[in-house]
């Protein structure tokens, strides 16, 4: 919301650069079948504090707890 990346930057189709090089491609960096999807939905109206509780990933923390998601407040 701040001008710093747009929706076309965000989705260009140079995304899987990354997991070419490590040898990762087309399992991941890839959407198709059979590929691992790491997807996100945003929803730029929508705004909450980062909770861990709300996180799927293997930490047990995230240094973001309590951080507005919108202005980083």
């Amino acid at each position: 919301m701040k001008k710093r990346i747009s929706l076309p930057q965000i989705r260009r189709p140079d995304r899987d650069h990354h997991a070419k090089a490590y040898g990762l491609y087309p399992r991941k960096g890839a959407i198709a079948i059979g590929a691992d999807a790491d997807l996100v939905v945003w929803d730029p109206s929508i705004t909450r504090k980062i909770r861990h509780a709300d996180l799927h990933d293997g930490s047990d923390y995230t240094p973001y707890e309590g951080i507005d998601g919108r202005d980083g407040q």
